[in-house]
């Protein structure tokens, strides 16, 4: 039998019914949405194919803002509580600016697996079969080609920074068919067998690698080092959703 602590509001003690005024509505309504459902947290994470329990929960009790969703994360976070988008927005109150094309993209989506996209960790580029980390929900973007793009998952905080960075749970999207580095893009790169993400510069003392996390700085990776197996052309974050 479901608990009030898994399913949300349903049978609820009164203390906790009474903590629930201090929650936006949003978050209310997806408590009441899931509870509808009869679904866990669990359940509710496994049928969005993209989001995890502990985001479900967060969501729940207002700790994560709805608003800073990728269109991905909300198409998965509707998707799991069978939803479409337009149907999510009403529930919650909230307007996030998709329209229309974003809401046929997505009911597309429901009934086709094509674009389903497999997840892979980093160093799957130098792995023989490597197989997908897990499979996200990603609208399709400028300069993707199945023959030689790979999604991969950042796992580390290498290139973390404010303004322009790459945050753990983001995903890269690498063709491997470009290796010409051009200054102050990121590319994929291999040294001694680790698969990193680095940013391709040109100083006064000759070209580099960098991480952009500060606490890395003055680490600088000769080009001629490494193998670049990879541009990273396109990023899909929570935190800024660039060169989508």
């Amino acid at each position: 039998m479901a608990t009030a602590e898994t399913w949300g509001m349903t049978n609820m003690p009164r203390a906790k019914r009474a903590s629930n005024a201090n929650l936006p509505a949003w978050a209310r309504a997806l408590r009441v949405r899931r509870a509808e459902l009869g679904i866990s947290q669990e359940e509710a994470a496994a049928r969005s194919e993209v989001l995890n329990q502990t985001t479900i929960s967060e969501l729940e009790n207002g700790k994560y803002e709805l608003g800073n969703l990728t269109a991905a994360r909300l198409a998965a976070l509707a998707r799991g509580l069978q939803w479409t988008l337009a149907e999510l927005e009403r529930a919650v109150g909230v307007d996030f600016g998709l329209g229309a094309y974003m809401e046929s993209i997505q009911t597309q989506q429901m009934h086709t697996e094509y674009q389903q996209q497999p997840v892979y960790k980093l160093n799957s580029l130098v792995e023989k079969d490597a197989t997908p980390f897990e499979y996200a929900w990603l609208p399709p973007g400028r300069g993707d080609d199945q023959a030689f793009t790979r999604a991969l998952l950042i796992e580390d905080t290498d290139m973390e920074r404010m303004g322009r960075s790459l945050h753990p749970d983001d995903i890269v999207f690498v063709r491997t068919d470009e290796t010409a580095p051009i200054p102050d893009n990121l590319y994929a790169i291999v040294q001694e067998s680790k698969v990193m993400i680095r940013r391709y510069v040109e100083t006064s003392i000759g070209a580099a690698f960098v991480a952009d996390s500060p606490a890395l700085s003055g680490q600088l990776i000769s080009p001629s080092k490494v193998t670049i197996v990879g541009h990273v052309y396109r990023v899909f974050s929570d935190f800024n959703n660039y060169g989508n």
